[in-house]
């Protein structure tokens, strides 16, 4: 299959009015996010007592444990109620087979370390600098069962909240909306554009060309199968080497 010949699950294209919504609820979403997650680093700012102010939090390099949870947590709420809606309006994720499981899909996880590890060669060859700091604010200044903690939701929560938020919900909406008579120009469009949307998503502008490279693999990997398990074991393969890497990060500070 390639990208000529979509999944079954992305086959049902709607009319581009119903892309244009479902494209600009997922934006009002990420918006509605960063809403939720001042409010929510707030009210953990109060918690703490400390005397910080949440620009400043958020401005350093090693923030603590608690900002990045309840940020995070922010985040997830206006990513996941955008998803219920969307999905409750316009039942994009075909979900009798999108949550399926298969043991074929195990191929991403040496993929996903093969692909962190062209990035990174490419990154050094070029000299590029700063690229730690991704890895730094991952952990924050967080020991012990922090680090547990923190490790987890990088890992096992965050692959999975995204992945439904830009893959099995923002995709569709992009594929309606730049939907022509070539399938192939529709999966380039729209697999193009989910990448670059993920990758601004995540503020990290020296990462910027590799997120958005991920995020285009990964939108392929769904066009491509039409579920969402090859595109979280890859997701937490990647998330998985980010720990690694910032956990070395961490021991050396």
């Amino acid at each position: 299959m390639s990208l000529a010949t979509p999944s079954p699950a992305l086959v049902a294209s709607g009319p581009r009015n119903r892309g244009l919504a479902i494209v600009l609820f997922c934006l009002g979403g990420f918006a509605l996010g960063q809403f939720i997650a001042l409010f929510t680093s707030a009210i953990a700012r109060a918690a703490s007592g400390t005397t910080l102010s949440l620009q400043y939090l958020a401005a350093m390099a090693e923030p603590p444990w608690w900002f990045i949870v309840a940020t995070l947590v922010g985040l997830w709420i206006g990513f996941l109620a955008t998803t219920v809606f969307v999905q409750y309006r316009y039942r994009v994720i075909a979900t009798e087979r999108a949550f399926r499981f298969e043991l074929r899909d195990l191929w991403v996880v040496p993929a996903a370390v093969g692909l962190q590890l062209a990035i990174a060669v490419v990154y050094s060859a070029l000299h590029v600098q700063g690229t730690d700091k991704p890895s730094r604010h991952l952990l924050g200044s967080a020991s012990g069962g922090q680090l547990i903690i923190l490790a987890g939701l990088t890992i096992v929560v965050v692959p999975a909240i995204e992945e439904l938020f830009f893959r099995g919900t923002l995709l569709p909406g992009l594929r309606d909306l730049v939907g022509s008579a070539s399938v192939p120009a529709t999966a380039v469009l729209a697999v193009g554009l989910d990448g670059i949307l993920f990758g601004l998503a995540h503020g990290e502008w020296v990462q910027l060309p590799a997120l958005a490279v991920v995020g285009m693999v990964l939108a392929w990997l769904y066009w491509h199968y039409g579920r969402l398990w090859p595109n979280y074991l890859m997701h937490a393969s990647f998330n998985a080497i980010g720990v690694v890497v910032a956990l070395n990060v961490h021991s050396t500070h």
